[in-house]
């Protein structure tokens, strides 16, 4: 099983790197905000924070301690700026013009800063016991919340665009994008509840059932949906055209 954990973490970081590259690619060349948001949360996320959480721990038990402690405050911070950027890639795609999404956006940060603070100065670099405190609890919920926000959202705009491509008034591409998106964060937001469950049945004396491999999983999935979303193969996109055709049948 630890085997198994350690090649999800590898496939998931080099799926990261994959998509970081590509998105920000994209991003160069059709000059948009959202892949290049969305790119930048995958290179702090999958290439930073995940990787050196993980790392953290190994640098621990080989007695790098200050190694260690290097690589907790980057993973740490790393996840953080992922969920940033992706709330304000939510902000870009679906609150740009409105004030009381900036305000949302502001003070969702300053609850993030807030609360990865108190993370970072209540933990040591390896150890799994801050997973029954409450302030990694505070910067699971802040940093889940971004992509609770942006995958509930997507799934709005979704079933908007898809019941609007029925009547011929919307791409179903489009739609099909958007869904994919919020499948993407939903899966993110499993690993955050995920965590949190665990660290919930720790304090209450229940098994430790944590398993990095879960995590990673959640991560290629959501990986898998955001490469389908932004570069589908021509297949799926005749079959998603073909499938629309048909229901305005």
């Amino acid at each position: 099983m630890e085997a198994f954990a350690l090649i999800s973490v590898a496939v998931y970081c080099s799926v990261s790197i994959y998509m970081a590259v590509r998105l920000l690619a994209l991003a160069r060349r059709t000059k948009e905000w959202p892949e290049r948001l969305i790119g930048t949360a995958y290179v702090l996320g999958g290439m930073v924070g995940y990787p050196a959480s993980v790392a953290a721990r190994v640098l621990v038990d080989a007695g790098q301690t200050a190694s260690a402690e290097f690589a907790h405050v980057a993973g740490q911070v790393g996840m953080a700026g992922a969920a940033f950027f992706l709330l304000l890639a939510w902000r870009r795609m679906f609150s740009s013009n409105g004030l009381a999404g900036l305000a949302f956006v502001m003070a969702w940060t300053s609850f993030m800063v807030v609360a990865l603070g108190w993370t970072l100065f209540n933990t040591e670099a390896g150890s799994r016991s801050h997973m029954v405190t409450l302030p990694y609890w505070a910067m699971l919920i802040s940093q889940g919340g971004c992509y609770t926000t942006l995958g509930w959202a997507s799934f709005r705009h979704a079933r908007m665009l898809h019941r609007r491509s029925a009547l011929g008034l919307a791409d179903p591409l489009t739609a099909n994008r958007m869904l994919l998106w919020a499948l993407s964060n939903l899966c993110i937001v499993v690993s955050y509840v995920y965590t949190i469950g665990l660290g919930i049945m720790l304090r209450n004396g229940l098994p430790n059932i944590y398993n990095p491999a879960v995590i990673s999983a959640c991560g290629l999935l959501s990986a898998v949906f955001i490469g389908f979303a932004f570069f589908p193969p021509q297949a799926f996109v005749k079959r998603v055209r073909a499938n629309a055709t048909m229901g305005e049948a």
